[in-house]
């Protein structure tokens, strides 16, 4: 668990152990997220979601939700290796990421096997 400046005191306690009891409530352990303040800080990291990326996913729902202010919108990053879930709740943007079913654990498809084709 990782918890940097970005909210104060009890905010970020009460932030941090909501984060913390919804993934442990989770199941599939291949899970990891991170949650950002609405500057981009990092509040809370887990698993192998890169705190360095904060910014960028704060940044990408502010400029979508600026193209319609009516919806708070949900953006889905897919790729080969995992799909990465983005959406803001409580003045706070939420990436999950997820590995797809056809990666080995390793990131790589098809179970890390290079002579596969």
């Amino acid at each position: 668990l990782v918890v940097v400046a970005g909210l104060r005191g009890e905010a970020c306690v009460e932030q941090t152990t909501r984060v913390d009891q919804g993934m442990a409530n989770s199941s599939d352990q291949g899970l990891s997220l991170l949650c950002n303040d609405q500057d981009g800080l990092c509040v809370v990291a887990t698993g192998d979601a890169d705190p360095a990326n904060s910014k960028l996913f704060t940044a990408m729902i502010k400029n979508v939700s600026a193209l319609n202010p009516a919806e708070i919108p949900t953006v889905t990053i897919e790729t080969d290796a995992r799909t990465i879930i983005v959406k803001e709740y409580d003045n706070l943007t939420v990436a999950v990421h997820h590995p797809n079913e056809n990666t080995g654990g390793d990131g790589d498809v098809d179970g890390g096997d290079p002579d596969r084709a």
